[in-house]
């Protein structure tokens, strides 16, 4: 694929971070991710995610905070392309991120490849980097299988940390795409 050519709908444009974002919930065939784009471009503003309108994407899960996480891009020194965090905004559920738990107001750097569950909800991100430092696309697909094959609903309590001991592979996400 030429570097300038965009993942998600194939269009030549400068060279920008792409997320590619997966989304998986066992109840997906009720809603819970209608209305998200398949795409969003974004500039240097944080990205919100909850069940509230305020949020660039909506979840309509009751579980799921009025604003329960934020993707927040910004530049490191010496690093010529974006980097992402990843925060809990939720004071009454748990985020995991690739086996940690974050808690409420806590982060974690994004890195290329992220497993995400809070709410039941399991969320991969792959970071495609780009040399844009102004803008960035987030590209959306829905699953209807786990993404996440070492996930237990039953573990997902609040507050609780939830193991995930088996790493996807590229061929798996990429089978998602």
């Amino acid at each position: 694929m030429n570097s300038n050519q965009n993942p998600c709908c194939g269009q030549m444009e400068e060279s920008v971070s792409v997320l590619k974002v997966a989304l998986y919930h066992p109840d997906h065939n009720c809603g819970i991710f209608q209305g998200i784009p398949d795409q969003i471009k974004c500039t240097m503003d944080n990205l919100y995610i909850g069940r509230g309108p305020q949020c660039n994407v909506t979840l309509k899960h009751q579980q799921v905070s009025r604003c329960h996480l934020q993707l927040e891009p910004y530049m490191r020194k010496q690093v010529p392309y974006l980097q992402f965090s990843l925060k809990n905004l939720s004071n009454k559920h748990s985020v995991t991120v690739n086996g940690l738990q974050l808690q409420y107001l806590q982060q974690i750097t994004l890195t290329s490849s992220n497993r995400i569950i809070f709410c039941g909800i399991q969320m991969v991100i792959e970071l495609d980097f780009g040399m844009s430092t102004a803008n960035f696309l987030c590209c959306f697909t829905f699953s209807e299988s786990p993404l996440i094959q070492n996930y237990k609903p039953e573990e997902s309590d609040e507050h609780e940390t939830i193991a995930v001991h088996q790493q996807l592979t590229k061929n798996q996400i990429a089978n998602t795409f």
